[in-house]
């Protein structure tokens, strides 16, 4: 009678344990073992790229039909409920990195469980930009944790990946099913943006996955898309899965020399590659009236000279352009500078405006007197011209 009681207790707890897991979307890695004589597409990120709960499917998922098994592993590494953070700290980037081999591509997709609590529970936020900042926490078990930036953690996983000898290829967010006034909200918070700019910084692939989403979604219509979400506007069904794997897809086939673009299934092959939106024209800045006379430089931002590059339609109502030739340096959040007050002495960066010492840190130093350094040139640059122009 107790050894009946006891299994019955056991087998109880095991359906209690194995519901939970089911229930929090928690995926445990496929055992099956890597084929080692072929390349490998590896996908790291969260729920909505691995998650089984609820009726919802990430994109990894329905991700590998568009992949040759015969060519190519593609293993969808993601978790659910990790950011990129928790991703690092748990240990799980450890254990992909110890998978990786020269020649395979990893798939980069955080920030929707990055905006949450730092230090109270779950602990999963990271800190907010792309910075070197840090900061000590204790979280809600009592543990101490140095928690670093998005842009940390997202390029430590560059910088590991590349140190295999494998390629990094950074994904914007997923979209989530969030409208207004008939459009779909495109990245949740600045993740998507920052995942552009560690990308660009680093010379990394992007995939804007956030616009070819949303996109997609706009031509199927809000009503449509809701129905492509079984339980909330973050987490699709397999229907919207499969339109954001084949969307991943075409973004793969709009990098230049990509790697995995030969693995493709037939299935793959029939997915269009993505239209790469171009920038936005701009204006080219005109020539100097007459390259004789003295130089005015005006520096700064979009008040100084407007966004199309053509300085706006007032540049000249101060100036008589007969005997003086004007010129504009757009530079983002630069402050304007004539080139009447160029020869002055400008505050070093060691003091405030207020004359009291201005304290960095280690890590801010050495970026700090690179910058300090080109705005000497620019000014001794800056200085020159004006005594030319005088003389």
């Amino acid at each position: 009678m107790d050894k009946i009681i006891f299994s019955c207790i056991f087998a109880f707890s095991v359906y209690c344990l194995l519901a939970a897991a089911f229930n929090a979307g928690a995926q445990v890695p496929s055992p099956t073992p890597l084929n080692p004589k072929l390349p490998s597409l590896f996908v790291i990120g969260d729920s909505t790229a691995n998650n089984n709960a609820n009726g919802g499917l990430g994109w990894g998922d329905p991700f590998k039909s568009f992949f040759d098994p015969s060519k190519v592993n593609v293993v969808n590494r993601a978790r659910a409920g990790r950011s990129s953070r928790t991703f690092y700290t748990e240990g799980l980037w450890e254990k992909v990195l110890t998978e990786i081999k020269a020649g395979d591509v990893v798939l980069i997709q955080f920030g929707h469980n990055d905006g949450g609590p730092i230090e109270e529970k779950p602990a999963r936020g990271s800190l907010p930009g792309l910075g070197e900042e840090s900061k000590e926490i204790t979280k809600p078990d009592g543990t101490k944790e140095t928690v670093h930036t998005f842009g940390w953690y997202m390029r430590k996983f560059v910088a590991d990946t590349r140190s295999k000898g494998a390629t990094p290829v950074i994904l914007s967010l997923t979209v989530r099913n969030i409208w207004k006034d008939g459009k779909v909200e495109r990245g949740s918070g600045q993740f998507s943006a920052w995942a552009a700019m560690i990308a660009k910084m680093g010379g990394v692939d992007f995939i804007d996955l956030t616009n070819l989403v949303a996109d997609r979604y706009e031509q199927l219509g809000e009503q449509n898309v809701a129905t492509l979400f079984p339980k909330d506007h973050t987490h699709t069904g397999p229907e919207a899965a499969a339109i954001n794997a084949s969307l991943v897809v075409a973004g793969l086939k709009s990098i230049r020399n990509c790697s995995v673009c030969g693995y493709f299934s037939e299935k793959g092959d029939a997915v269009p590659k993505a239209e790469i939106r171009p920038p936005a024209p701009r204006r080219p800045l005109p020539e100097p009236a007459d390259p004789k006379l003295p130089d005015v430089f005006l520096v700064g931002d979009s008040t100084v000279r407007n966004g199309e590059g053509d300085g706006g339609v007032r540049r000249s109502q101060w100036t008589d352009r007969r005997r003086i030739r004007q010129s504009r340096h757009r530079k983002g959040r630069t402050a304007v500078r004539r080139c009447a007050h160029a020869h002055e002495p400008r505050r070093g960066g060691t003091e405030r405006a207020d004359g009291r010492p201005r304290t960095r840190s280690a890590q801010e130093q050495p970026a700090q007197e690179i910058l300090f350094s080109e705005r000497k040139k620019r000014r001794e640059a800056m200085n020159s011209r004006c005594l030319t122009a005088r003389s």
